[in-house]
């Protein structure tokens, strides 16, 4: 099943609350979803090799994110988006299988 489609990870992420939980962290909570790359300009599915590439972002900081840019809120913040979206994928997937 893509994980886009998957309603109980979706439910799951949004009870992790906003991946920056910080005190200006506003508004519903939102499922971002990452894109990557594959080399001359063409785009992979939103999963590969079924790990997780959407993360939880509260609507204040998702909304951040599009007006400054990946590479820009990823520095600002000092974080790893594919990084953290693996690890969450990882933990939801044990949680599951137990």
């Amino acid at each position: 099943m893509n994980i886009l489609e998957d309603k109980k990870y979706r439910t799951w992420l949004r009870k992790k609350g906003c991946l920056l939980r910080s005190p200006g962290c506003r508004g519903p909570m939102d499922i971002h979803h990452m894109r990557v790359k594959t080399g001359m300009g063409r785009r992979s599915a939103d999963i590969e090799e079924g790990v997780g590439r959407v993360l939880p972002l509260c609507r204040y900081h998702h909304s951040l994110f599009h007006t400054m840019g990946k590479k820009s809120f990823q520095s600002y913040y000092g974080i790893d988006m594919i990084k953290i979206a693996k690890e969450l994928y990882g933990e939801y997937r044990d949680a599951s299988s137990s």
